[in-house]
């Protein structure tokens, strides 16, 4: 809590101590309407400076702020009118926005419901607060207003009060609605106790709006600052800090709750009953009983449109859901798909025993790398002696050669080369030139690299046998015309240069060139 918000907490109490105290000093009542409007003013200030603090309430704090600030342009008013011995237009003014304040208040206890429902449970409370006001209205201005006090005002003014105290009623009722159904849980003690003072703010009113209309006897100064009071309550409520980490998430009906409907016509019927017998014992009219029917049926239609809305909402959540679970098994399947697919592509483009790439992959990509216009070494090799290997250990020891062979070709400039075994013992290596690179001595590097990896011997379960190898190497397209020409002269070249060496060697087509041990 800021500096600022402390000082206008401590002035605002002190100026209503000062409004209060001045209630019981008799003929100045100036004092009073001078402390009041101060202490209205303070109050406002107060709910204005804490603002930041105010999270989940500050759109509710905006309503009762300017609801405070109101009242306190009415208390100036009327002061400034003792100060100068009576001004007609003072007064009247003063008088006629007397009756904003409660607006703006119950506009904020709306927001608040609205705050703590779901859109559409917020509709259904203020639905059944409405119905449960308008009746109360109606007996109460009966018995208040009609038969225990002679109404002196008529036409709009009548019009006017009669709406005010309607006002006020509803306000009362869902401020009763709200706290009975949250148990006064789920707040702080600042804006229970601002509830509970709003609550006799309204009646206070609701004895004013009285006097008014039946030129009573003016009820005494000392009430007044009791209204005042829930003003300093809620305002001190709303500078609380704690109000911003409060998060509020909106209840949720569960769809047979929101769904109910039997309730509706025993509440209808209910009203009805009722305002028959209040009717029989002479104590509504006809205009009463009419007014009561048409408000009655009203209620029903305007509920039943809201069960439609809610079934309708339920469906197209429950409609939502299933989509969504639909769209997850799609995914789901999709993904298997995929997987399949790439399993698929691996075991038709993969060597089963090596691991490299096959004959198929590797024509693909050299054909792939001729019509893009690529330049690339062509690397034929094929291992010397390998059906002696064969013959003298078995095939099983041959394949543990050609894995390892397999390994040590997939080690060669991982991303540049790739290695492909296009049958038997026979290898392929496709080296493709990056820009500004010299492919021919590029090649080569690779070739020599080669073998030296072939020059190294292999374990195996019956012997360290060394896989020699004899290499051809072609360039594309300065070699060849066309890819079966490049892979015949390439061919040549291998065979050329094979068994000619106890090491592996190397051949670029019309070049010999052995390479090291």
């Amino acid at each position: 809590m800021n500096q600022k918000t402390r000082a206008f907490r401590i002035v605002t109490l002190i100026l209503w101590v000062l409004a209060f105290v001045s209630s019981f000093v008799p003929r100045h009542e100036v004092f009073y309407h001078a402390f009041a409007a101060l202490t209205a003013f303070s109050a406002s200030m107060l709910i204005y400076s804490s603002r930041d603090t105010q999270g989940h309430y500050r759109n509710i704090a905006q309503a009762y702020m300017t609801g405070s600030a109101v009242w306190g342009l009415e208390e100036l008013l009327r002061t400034l009118d003792m100060l100068t011995g009576g001004n007609e237009l003072l007064i009247t003014i003063a008088d006629n926005i007397s009756y904003i304040p409660l607006l703006f208040f119950s506009g904020g206890l709306l927001l608040m419901a609205q705050s703590e429902y779901n859109k559409l449970h917020f509709e259904r409370v203020a639905l059944h607060t409405f119905a449960i006001s308008f009746f109360s209205f109606m007996i109460v201005q009966k018995l208040v207003l009609f038969h225990y006090g002679g109404i002196r005002v008529s036409g709009i003014s009548m019009l006017g009060y009669m709406i005010y105290f309607f006002v006020a009623v509803f306000t009362i009722t869902l401020i009763i609605a709200l706290y009975v159904q949250t148990n006064f849980r789920g707040h702080t003690f600042g804006t229970n106790c601002s509830g509970i003072m709003l609550t006799l703010y309204c009646l206070l009113e609701l004895d004013r709006l009285y006097r008014t209309m039946s030129n009573g006897t003016p009820r005494w100064l000392f009430f007044e600052p009791v209204g005042l009071l829930g003003l300093v309550v809620y305002s001190r409520a709303q500078s609380d800090p704690a109000l911003k980490d409060r998060q509020i998430e909106p209840d949720e009906l569960k769809p047979d709750e929101q769904l109910k409907s039997l309730y509706i016509w025993g509440n209808a019927a209910g009203f009805l009953l009722l305002g028959l017998l209040l009717y029989a014992l002479h104590f509504f009219d006809t205009r009463d009983l009419y007014l009561l029917i048409i408000a009655v049926l009203s209620y029903s239609m305007l509920f039943k449109s809201l069960q439609a809305r809610v079934y309708n909402e339920l469906r197209i959540e429950q409609q939502k859901k299933e989509n969504l679970r639909l769209e997850e098994m799609v995914e789901e399947k999709t993904r298997e798909l995929r997987k399949a697919y790439k399993e698929l592509q691996m075991i038709s483009s993969t060597d089963a025993l090596t691991g490299l790439y096959n004959r198929r992959y590797g024509k693909e990509l050299i054909h792939r790398l001729a019509d893009e216009k690529k330049t690339f070494a062509f690397m034929l090799m094929d291992l010397d002696h390998f059906k002696q290997v064969n013959d003298t250990y078995g095939h099983d020891i041959g394949d543990q050669v050609l894995i390892e062979v397999g390994r040590r070709l997939n080690s060669l400039e991982p991303g540049s080369v790739t290695a492909v075994r296009i049958g038997g013992d026979e290898f392929v290596l496709i080296f493709e030139a990056q820009e500004r690179t010299d492919i021919r001595a590029a090649a080569g590097r690779i070739a020599e690299e080669l073998c030296v990896l072939m020059n190294e011997p292999v374990k195996t379960d019956e012997a360290d046998i060394v896989p020699t190898a004899c290499t051809g190497i072609g360039i594309w397209p300065d070699d060849a015309e066309d890819i079966d020409s490049l892979y015949q002269i390439t061919d040549e070249a291998m065979y050329g240069i094979k068994h000619n060496s106890k090491t592996s060697s190397y051949s670029f087509i019309n070049e010999s060139r052995p390479g090291q041990p």
